[in-house]
């Protein structure tokens, strides 16, 4: 690989692990936490359940409109595997649905403990030290997360 071509890869790189760390930091600048425990758990169920809803409905019209054939001379079943269709559907719906609901409980419960925590250890303003830590988090895991520029060159391979 060339040295301009490897420092656009560690150029691109760069951007995209800065990019990933700002967002990390816009949305750690949400004070979730804050948001009422009893509210966040109701409303998270909420739209829980309406992604439930939405994906069986989903199913439902998607099972309706594909018909399933037995065999090459039978007709399309209709019976017992439409119905194994849809609860395999809704079990899976269902299961998404409490774990983001679960999920959203979590983050606020994990962003009041952060913010309780720093603010513990003195500081005035512990939402500016929570996003310039995500922000320096996020920037570092993406970087590192990202194959290095030289091991995809056709150069540092032995058999070149």
């Amino acid at each position: 690989m060339s040295e301009a071509m490897t420092m656009s890869v560690t150029t691109k790189r760069l951007r995209g692990a800065v990019l990933m760390g700002a967002t990390t930091a816009v949305a750690t600048a949400i004070p979730l936490g804050r948001l009422p425990l009893g509210r966040t758990a109701a409303v998270s169920a909420v739209l829980g359940a309406a992604a439930m809803g939405a994906g069986l409905l989903v199913a439902r019209a998607r099972d309706a409109s594909t018909p399933v054939a037995t065999c090459d001379h039978e007709a399309p079943a209709t019976g017992p595997h439409r119905s194994r269709t849809i609860q395999g559907v809704a079990i899976l719906t269902v299961a998404a649905g409490a774990v983001a609901s679960f999920g959203m409980t979590t983050s606020v419960l994990a962003d009041r403990w952060i913010e309780k925590g720093v603010r513990a250890l003195g500081s005035q303003h512990p939402r500016l030290w929570m996003i310039a830590g995500a922000g320096v988090l996020g920037t570092m895991l993406e970087w590192f997360d990202q194959p290095a520029p030289s091991s995809d060159s056709p150069e540092a391979s032995p058999e070149a």
